[in-house]
């Protein structure tokens, strides 16, 4: 399998985000619509009261929204590999104390998706409201010969939620000591 899901380090002390404010149609980030002509200069994740003791920052920030909230050292890494389809979204992050933690995170946005689920081999459950959407795993498979030849980091029109790394990207992040990053194979992964 050439690709990877990515997932975040389950680092207790790492701070973890609650959803971002000041952003319009936030929900759109998951959707793959492209958000750079209108994104909002003062976008803000806060990190999560439920986790007060979790307030180290890391190069990719978890949070309740399923995006790459990554450092800026990240976003460099990632603009220099000329990841296609991305954009770069500034935004701040405010402590415990609703103090700026820093204003030099960025949400890694892909725009648009694949349509690479191989709905014969994989086991899901679609979404009751919304039909065009994956609710539950139980075996996920992809069809490589469905995504773009220059897709390296992307999101998947049935699942929004979940973001894919070719695999030679995702050992370069490894290889290049990035925080908060874990990935996971695709063979495992479950969504109940």
């Amino acid at each position: 399998m050439n690709y990877v899901i990515w997932g975040h380090s389950p680092d207790p002390t790492l701070c973890s985000l609650s959803p971002p404010e000041r952003i319009e149609e936030a929900y759109e980030l998951n959707y793959g619509v492209s958000r750079a002509r209108n994104f909002s200069s003062d976008a803000v994740f806060r990190m999560d009261p439920e986790f007060k003791k979790a307030i180290k920052l890391a190069d990719a920030l978890d949070n309740a929204s399923f995006l790459i909230v990554a450092s800026r050292r990240l976003k460099d890494f990632l603009e220099k590999e000329k990841v296609p389809d991305t954009e770069y979204l500034r935004v701040s992050i405010l402590n415990h104390k609703n103090r700026l933690a820093s204003d030099d995170y960025y949400i890694i946005h892909q725009v648009g998706a694949q349509n690479c689920i191989d709905l014969n081999q994989s086991i899901v459950k679609w979404n009751l409201i919304n039909p065009d959407q994956i609710s539950s795993i139980k075996k996920l498979v992809i069809d490589e010969s469905a995504i773009g030849p220059n897709a390296t980091l992307f999101r998947v029109k049935a699942l929004p939620s979940i973001i894919f790394v070719r695999r030679d990207l995702a050992d370069k992040l490894e290889k290049a000591g990035f925080t908060g990053i874990q990935f996971k194979e695709i063979a495992t992964y479950r969504e109940v």
